[in-house]
């Protein structure tokens, strides 16, 4: 179950954003995930501290601290979190500003479509999760590797100290043959 962290100083907008992913037909990991909604910044600074968290959807413009402050500040902790930026600007200048300061690769403009919101949001949380699975396995891999490597120094080894000791001959029957 995923964690969603909604943030804006407008409660009504909150209380929007939390319906439009409460009632979402199509996106059942929407649906089905732990809302998270505060309308202070700080709050939700303080609530990403204490807890993992999946994606943060904020609100650009917030008086106290914006939207692109709060995800780096999140990022410190989480630098995996998914991220959208929800806007009411009009200024293209000020949208890249948002989305090049936060690290995000998705933006939303206000209001937004229902619909749009919740497959962004869906959107996000897949790539995540694939992002995430990627990791695993080149971590795992690389265990692997190192694993292989250790056990091909100790043959190596073995093999100094006793020439054809790692080399064995098998006969036609299976047996092995010793010379």
């Amino acid at each position: 179950m995923y964690n969603l962290l909604l943030v804006d100083d407008d409660p009504n907008v909150l209380r929007s954003l939390m319906r439009a992913c409460r009632v979402d037909r199509t996106h059942p990991e929407v649906r089905r995930a732990r809302v998270h909604a505060f309308v202070s910044p700080y709050g939700a600074d303080a609530f990403a501290a204490e807890h993992a968290v999946d994606l943060v959807l904020t609100d650009y413009r917030m008086p106290s601290m914006n939207g692109a402050q709060l995800l780096a500040r999140i990022r410190e902790g989480q630098p995996d979190v998914a991220s959208i930026l929800l806007t009411g600007t009009k200024d293209p200048r000020e949208i890249a500003h948002a989305v090049n300061g936060s690290g995000t690769c998705r933006f939303l403009p206000k209001p937004w479509d229902d619909g749009e919101l919740t497959r962004t949001i869906a959107d996000a949380l897949a790539e995540r999760t694939a992002t995430l699975q990627l990791q695993q396995l080149a971590e795992l891999a690389l265990a692997h590797a190192a694993a292989r490597t250790r056990e091909e120094r100790a043959l190596r080894a073995l093999e100094a100290e006793s020439p054809g000791i790692t080399r064995v001959r098998w006969s036609d029957d299976g047996g092995v043959i010793v010379d």
